[in-house]
């Protein structure tokens, strides 16, 4: 179905010159009615990384087990999407022969030509028996949510919609759900950094299979943002978070049929692998932390590829320390971008990070929106995580770290075939760069108090 979607060459061209940007005039709108959370969160994070917590103090594994419960899992197999049509179509496949049981959030759920074709799938297996649950953001997915939920409405598929909008605070409606997430019947899951829309089958995106143990830490993490997130509606379809509770008490169908163990998912693969989470209202900073310090105790090679790159104090330390112990670091970044004022906010720091021996790559004749990273060749991650400080310590993200040495080569290898297509920037080249391109960066400072 999807080959036969992409074959149509004026909406290929469409797509790629003018991607969707349903929700960004909105989100541009609160930006400055959202400073002062925004202020407060980004206090917060430079407050507690001052403590200088390391992943490798003794004891110090135990309590971030402890406090997300998601431990590194050994028995997993693994497999890397490598295109945005590829995570795409293997989606719509899982959920068509889904059996069992549906658990999809998307921070964005486009309500056009793909949006439509997933939102056909899920309504035919739930009317043929198999539990569906949906979660999009509020913001995210703003143009779409009402569509979704009358489309939704009596068909047996359960619609719930994080921070909506008559959320408790102005705080709490800037943590978005940007996650990407498919689980289906508890037997194979995909975690990518892509949205459902016509755009994503042309942009430049990644996503990953899994199926083990790590199972059983997505579908603890879907229960916490199911339980979370609103449900009902009042008037014109507007979520509140309250009757959300009350339909969870009222007999809504638990998720796992409310009883699941590890044990449930035993036996498939000897992959490790680590789930990787952002959820800004438990206060903890672990994901950025765990980056931090693999970049830290990185001994060759560091490759980041990344849609919106606008990394803090921190991470730019951690990037240059790495560069002058003679690690090998490089960075893929966007040169078109559906979102260009961040792209602007990356070039802020190029000087110094070209500087001190970092390669700069930008990604041509394609939006790169992909999120991966490899480090020594053997830890590899893949999901929703930008890097920059919304993402860490604002938004609810997901990305899957797997520690093995084949799936390391691999990223690698597609990392370096992303080289191919991509133009090195030198420092000399960048030093050279015009007076114009010098004020846009100027201008664009401010946005980085934002992402």
């Amino acid at each position: 179905m999807f080959c036969e979607y992409l074959k149509n060459p004026l909406r290929i061209l469409c797509i790629r010159r003018f991607p969707a940007l349903s929700g960004r005039f909105l989100a541009l709108a609160l930006i400055i009615a959202l400073s002062a959370g925004c202020a407060r969160m980004r206090a917060r994070s430079i407050l507690f990384l001052q403590h200088g917590t390391r992943i490798d103090r003794p004891g110090h594994k135990a309590e971030l087990t402890e406090q997300l419960n998601f431990p590194v899992r050994d028995n997993n197999s693994v497999e890397i999407l490598r295109s945005g049509t590829h995570v795409m179509e293997r989606k719509y496949r899982l959920i068509a022969h889904a059996r069992e049981s549906i658990y999809i959030e998307q921070y964005i759920f486009r309500h056009d030509i793909v949006g439509e074709m997933f939102v056909d799938a899920l309504i035919a297996r739930a009317e043929a028996g198999v539990e569906v649950k949906v979660i999009v953001d509020r913001i995210g997915s703003l143009a779409a949510a009402h569509t979704l939920a009358r489309r939704f409405r009596g068909t047996g598929v359960e619609f719930r919609v994080h921070n909506p909008l008559l959320s408790w605070t102005l705080l709490d409606i800037n943590n978005r759900n940007h996650q990407k997430v498919l689980i289906v019947d508890g037997q194979a899951a995909i975690v990518a950094g892509l949205g459902i829309g016509e755009e994503y089958l042309y942009w430049h995106d990644l996503g990953i299979q899994v199926e083990g143990e790590i199972l059983y830490d997505l579908m603890r993490m879907f229960e916490y943002d199911w339980n979370a997130a609103g449900a009902g509606y009042f008037g014109d379809l507007l979520p509140l978070p309250v009757l959300g509770r009350l339909r969870n008490r009222a007999g809504d169908r638990p998720v796992g049929g409310g009883e699941y163990s590890i044990e449930d998912f035993r036996g498939v693969g000897e992959v490790r692998c680590k789930l990787l989470t952002v959820i800004p209202e438990s206060g903890n900073h672990v994901t950025f932390e765990y980056l931090v310090e693999l970049i830290n105790h990185a001994t060759s090679k560091v490759y980041i590829a990344n849609a919106y790159f606008v990394p803090n104090i921190f991470l730019r330390n951690a990037l240059v320390d790495a560069a002058e112990r003679g690690v090998d670091v490089r960075l893929l970044l966007p040169k078109e971008s559906d979102l260009p004022m961040v792209r602007r906010a990356s070039h802020v720091f190029y000087s110094r990070l070209l500087r001190n021996n970092i390669r700069i790559y930008e990604k041509d004749g394609i939006i790169l929106h992909a999120k991966y990273l490899v480090i020594d060749g053997k830890w590899a991650s893949i999901g929703s995580i930008n890097i920059n400080d919304r993402a860490f310590f604002m938004n609810h993200e997901s990305n899957i770290l797997v520690i093995d040495r084949d799936i390391g080569r691999e990223l690698e290898q597609i990392f370096f075939d992303d080289l191919d297509h991509a133009r090195e920037i030198t420092y000399e080249q960048w030093r050279r760069r015009g007076v114009r391109q010098r004020l846009e960066e100027i201008m664009v400072v401010p946005s980085m108090l934002f992402y």
